[in-house]
């Protein structure tokens, strides 16, 4: 019985390190501007579970965003809402995903939420100015073309199938079918390249 306690301990104790090992690593990355490898750390956060769950799916969310994949944010600032939603930083990272697809009128509907849980709260009374303001302008095909120009490359096809899978405007389908040609045509040209060689 006692060397099963102990067992215990131990893993309990592994398992925290590897909770503050992909906490820091995620958080360094963030720091250097490295998203996707933030992105990867937090990630394995989440695979962990536990206490800190809640904080590396809302890491998760933000560098998304940061990494111009607002749709991902969007799932993990949902996720957050959906399992912690007392957690203000679940709703901000939805709400910020929100505006960043230009769709205001559920970043507002989010905020609300939000200030019904909190109406202190410093970050909401930030979002709340930026939904205010994103009712004089409307939305067009240049946030699309944003954050398409500052996604990695790599994820750039990941991104534009969500994109075109979710709150994708109709006015912005052209801009998408002009991408994935581009995209295809780009393939076909370094296949063609790495063929030759």
């Amino acid at each position: 019985l006692r060397y099963s306690q102990d067992n215990k301990k131990l893993l309990k104790a592994l398992e925290d390190i590897k909770v503050t090992k992909y906490r820091y690593m995620g958080q360094h990355a963030m720091r250097d501007g490295n998203h996707k490898e933030a992105i990867q750390a937090f990630t394995r956060g989440v695979e962990l579970g536990g206490v800190s769950l809640s904080w590396f799916i809302c890491s998760r969310s933000k560098a998304n965003l940061l990494s111009g994949d607002p749709v991902s944010a969007l799932e993990d600032g949902e996720r957050c809402i959906l399992e912690f939603n007392t957690l203000i930083e679940g709703h901000e990272h939805k709400a910020e995903a929100l505006i960043a697809m230009g769709d205001m009128p559920g970043a507002r509907a989010t905020v609300q939420n939000a200030l019904r849980i909190d109406e202190a709260h410093e970050g909401l009374q930030i979002l709340v100015m930026k939904t205010e303001e994103g009712k004089k302008h409307v939305p067009t095909p240049r946030v699309f073309v944003k954050h398409i120009f500052v996604c990695e490359q790599a994820r750039l096809s990941e991104i534009l199938a969500k994109w075109d899978k979710r709150l994708l405007p109709v006015h912005y389908k052209g801009i998408l079918e002009f991408w994935k040609k581009r995209i295809e045509e780009m393939k076909t040209e370094n296949d063609r390249s790495m063929s030759r060689t």
